[in-house]
């Protein structure tokens, strides 16, 4: 969690958010010296369809990049084999699908207002 929240730390939306910026340069401006770029995008359920909730995604460059490539990636694993027999139970309600297990994280102290 604590590579999570640092990372997040240091993010700079892609878009301009008036309650964070005081003007779109000053945003671009963060922007091109920030290593973490944040942006919010549409969240799926696992048939592919859209969901009402919004999904964050980090857009890594530079040295935390190297650092989350070469020291917080604990394990690489190929899955594609149990993915492509899991396809056939991503419908609902999704009682056979082993889906892993999900929590909402508050970052309460960083500003992560959707743009």
């Amino acid at each position: 969690m604590f590579h999570v929240v640092f990372i997040v730390a240091q993010a700079v939306h892609s878009t301009f958010v008036p309650e964070l910026y005081a003007s779109e340069r000053e945003r671009k401006q963060a922007l091109a010296s920030s290593e973490v770029r944040l942006q919010w995008d549409p969240d799926h359920d696992p048939s592919g369809a859209k969901v009402e909730r919004s999904a964050l995604q980090l857009g890594l460059r530079g040295e935390i990049l190297a650092r989350y490539a070469k020291d917080w990636i604990v394990e690489i694993e190929d899955i594609s084999a149990f993915v492509r027999q899991q396809k056939e139970y991503a419908h609902t309600p999704y009682t056979q699908l082993v889906m892993p297990k999900e929590a909402v994280y508050l970052f309460m102290t960083l500003n992560l207002l959707r743009d």
